[in-house]
């Protein structure tokens, strides 16, 4: 019989035979004529295991006051002098934390049967296992928060007379000052759940004659999961300060003539104030492997050996991802006030002329990255027939094998976008009144000043698929791995 023919029936026979598996376990029923055995195995584990939420905090206050007054007199006359100072603080710290949770768990079940028989024409008999198994275990730490808050102020004061014989003299001063500052972390939810699975299916068959020919194939099947989806609620952080300062100054003097009053104020307030958020990012990495093998091994009893072994190999892996972006701003805003005040009063009338000036000022820039999306993926397939032939005086041994792969990476980016934000003004005010035995006459003048300035731009983004394929005829064999 020539190799050809030998080849083409062992091919032959691998396409009816093709659920058959390797096996060996026909000489364990040897002795008997027929039996059967079963095994039935099984396990799992699971251990839970959950922390509470947590929440801490932690408050301070502190003030101080002091005050004196000293008075001197001479033949000149009398002084006296008061001074007063206060002050004092806060401060504020809270911690916030979620629940922590973790729970593994694990399973694995395993099936095993065989059958044989034994008979004057021969032996047969088959064995079959089933196998599967999962694990998994979800981890979930809850969010966190970070507050801080600091406040600071402070007030003095003094004030002088001095009296005598020509007249009297008071001056004043005063400051107050504040502050304030606070700042806020806050971490997102985190959320982990990785977990695999495997489902194996083996069988293996074959019958000897007592001429010695015989025939045993084995067929297996074995699929492997594996996924860890994440998600991440994101980070935020955020912070602001606040300053405030006032002061004021009078002197009066007094005399036979008439009283002399100036006096000066001023007011000045700030405050700048920043935030980032960095948005949720999910993703969903997976992969699959389906593994299939099958290999026959055929006998005439003499010279003549067929084996065939062929293999079915694919599998896809894919990692899809959504990012929701960045956003920040930066903001500062200030103003300030002045006034200035001169007054001469007697038996006659008085005059006054009063110059109050005003500024106002502010910037601020924020920003926007929008969202990123993808969803990358790879695919492959490997197919192996592997043939072995021989009669004894000649031999023959052939090989086929095909890859195929596919990749794609289909993405999308949503954009950025700036914008900014700067603006003054300036006002200023003079106001004159002269007031005498005739009547009042008041005079004011104003002027005002104001710009702004709103520069912005924005990037609209962009999206593509990058794809590439080879053997695009084998690839409808990866279909089934997305079910």
């Amino acid at each position: 019989m020539s190799m050809n023919i030998w080849v083409k029936r062992s091919l032959s026979t691998a396409a009816v035979a093709g659920g058959l598996f390797f096996a060996g376990s026909l000489a364990a029923q040897a002795s008997t004529e027929t039996g059967a055995a079963e095994a039935n195995d099984s396990a799992s584990l699971s251990s839970p295991l959950e922390i509470g939420s947590v929440g801490l905090g932690l408050s301070s206050e502190s003030s101080s006051k002091h005050s004196s007054t000293v008075t001197h007199t001479d033949r000149r006359g009398t002084a006296t002098t008061t001074k007063t100072s206060e002050s004092g603080r806060k401060d504020t710290v809270g911690l916030k934390t979620g629940k922590v949770s973790v729970n593994p768990s694990a399973t694995l079940k395993s099936v095993t049967k065989a059958v044989g028989q034994k008979s004057e024409h021969g032996a047969k008999g088959s064995v079959q296992q089933h196998s599967s198994g999962s694990v998994k275990s979800p981890i979930s730490i809850g969010g966190t928060e970070l507050t801080t808050e600091h406040e600071n102020w402070s007030a003095t004061s003094k004030k002088t007379t001095i009296s005598g014989k020509k007249g009297s003299v008071t001056s004043e001063e005063s400051k107050e000052q504040a502050s304030k500052t606070s700042t806020s972390v806050g971490v997102g939810e985190l959320k982990v759940d990785p977990q695999g699975s495997f489902d194996s299916h083996k069988s293996v068959t074959g019958w000897f004659g007592e001429d010695g020919a015989g025939l045993v194939g084995s067929d297996s099947k074995t699929v492997t999961e594996g996924s860890s989806p994440i998600s991440f609620g994101g980070l935020t952080a955020h912070t602001s300060q606040q300053q405030a300062a006032t002061g004021h100054r009078k002197q009066t003097v007094t005399t036979r003539r008439g009283t002399w009053t100036e006096e000066h104020s001023d007011e000045q307030i700030s405050g700048t104030e920043a935030g980032l958020n960095v948005g949720q990012f999910v993703a969903d990495p997976k992969a699959i492997v389906i593994d299939r093998r099958r290999s026959i091994f055929a006998t005439d009893g003499e010279d003549s050996v067929v084996g065939l072994n062929s293999s079915d190999t694919s599998g896809k892996l894919a990692a899809p991802f959504h990012f929701d972006g960045v956003s920040g701003f930066v903001s500062q805003a200030q103003a300030s006030k002045t006034s200035d005040s001169k007054s001469f009063e007697n038996e006659h009338g008085s005059v006054t002329k009063t110059v109050t000036k005003e500024s106002a000022s502010h910037q601020a820039i924020a920003g926007k990255s929008g969202a990123i999306s993808g969803k990358p993926s790879l695919a492959f397939l490997d197919r192996r027939n592997d043939v072995f032939a021989t009669d004894g005086d000649d031999t023959v041994v052939a090989s086929d094998r095909k890859s195929v792969v596919h990749s794609a990476f289909p993405y999308s980016y949503d954009g950025f976008a700036l914008a900014g934000d700067f603006g003054q003004a300036t006002a200023k005010t003079v106001t004159e009144e002269v007031a005498d035995h005739s009547g009042t006459t008041t005079r004011t003048e104003s002027d005002e000043q104001a710009e702004r300035v709103q520069p912005a731009y924005v990037f609209d983004g962009f999206r593509g698929d990058f794809e590439r394929t080879v053997d695009v005829a084998e690839l409808t064999d990866l279909k089934h791995l997305d079910s």
